[in-house]
């Protein structure tokens, strides 16, 4: 297992990763002009996880507008430019990732996630370039609360009644040609559950974590769930074998079998992973701090393209995909 990220440099592609092989043994790999090389470096204990992380530290004087291509990491601290976040610094951890097509540094694209439950974008583009406004990615293609409250206010409020204690339909309804007013149809209980469908559902997380949210969406016609978010906490030696439901699936959904890429927790050992037969919406995970030195830090697990755990072919674009999740 391990993490990969290739990078440029002039016009000579670099590319470093980190495996470790079942005996501990950690290797480096990388590319150059002459191909890929691959070199056994030293014991896994013995490396610093925040190399294995591939990430640049930011500081309180890091401007966030003239990073190069890359990913970042700041640990409390409020770099220059970056979004207005009222909870800044004492957000423990945040990554920045900044994105840019080889032969063209006109257009770029800013991402920012951190473990206060905020993920931010920016772009740089236009004539002549320029950096926009932080926003929220997608924040308009996700159905709201609100929006599936108004579906069925809209719903509740046109529909056939029936008399409470008989069951008898008491207005008369053509079924077929059901409108409001103005033309327009009313929404059907299929509507709805189409909605439901394609909403994100919160994944609950164990006690102790510090999360962005934790979404799932399934798609009932594959079988296939995709999950985005990351979530972290202090950890260490110390606290010995920790042992709790990691991550509840919502109600509707439970766990057909354990994904073991997608329970890699950065910093700590997976000693075992198992399904609660009482409840199988709970992922039970038991797990220990992974270093002798340092003796403590925070663990992390994410699910999407900075932070992905697990096999690069299981993660598209920010997400993780799996079929280790089925609809009730």
């Amino acid at each position: 297992r391990g993490i990969a990220e290739i990078t440029t440099a002039g016009a000579n592609p670099l590319g470093v990763g980190y495996l470790t092989d079942s005996t501990g043994a950690f290797w480096s790999f990388y590319v150059d002009s002459s191909g890929l090389k691959l070199k056994r470096s030293a014991n896994a204990d013995a490396i610093d996880p925040s190399v294995l992380l591939g990430a640049i530290p930011i500081t309180s004087t890091t401007d966030l507008f003239t990073l190069d291509p890359g990913i970042y990491y700041g640990d409390n601290v409020t770099p220059v430019n970056g979004p207005a976040i009222n909870s800044l610094p004492t957000t423990n951890y945040f990554w920045v990732k900044l994105e840019a097509p080889k032969a063209n540094v006109s257009v770029k694209k800013l991402t920012w996630t951190d473990n206060g439950d905020n993920h931010y974008a920016n772009d740089y583009y236009g004539a002549p370039s320029k950096w926009h406004n932080w926003q929220v990615p997608n924040s308009g293609t996700m159905a709201t609360k609100s929006d599936v409250t108004t579906a069925v206010s809209a719903v509740n409020a046109n529909m056939v009644h029936r008399n409470p204690d008989t069951g008898v339909v008491s207005e008369p309804v053509d079924f077929t040609k059901l409108t409001v007013e103005g033309g327009k149809s009313v929404a059907t209980s299929d509507d709805l559950k189409s909605v439901i469908d394609n909403s994100w559902l919160p994944i609950k997380i164990a006690d102790g974590w510090t999360s962005t949210p934790v979404l799932m969406k399934y798609d009932k016609t594959n079988g296939k769930t995709i999950i985005t978010g990351m979530m972290s906490k202090p950890f260490g030696v110390s606290d010995g074998t920790c042992t709790e439901a990691l991550l509840t699936l919502p109600d509707g959904f439970y766990w057909n079998e354990v994904d073991n890429s997608m329970i890699g927790i950065n910093q700590a050992n997976i000693l075992e992973a198992t399904i609660n037969p009482d409840n199988k919406k709970e992922l039970i995970v038991s797990y220990k701090w992974k270093w002798s030195s340092p003796a403590s830090g925070n663990a992390f697990v994410g699910y999407n393209e900075a932070y992905s755990i697990g096999s690069d072919e299981k993660v598209t674009g920010t997400y993780y995909e799996t079929t280790s999740i089925s609809q009730a």
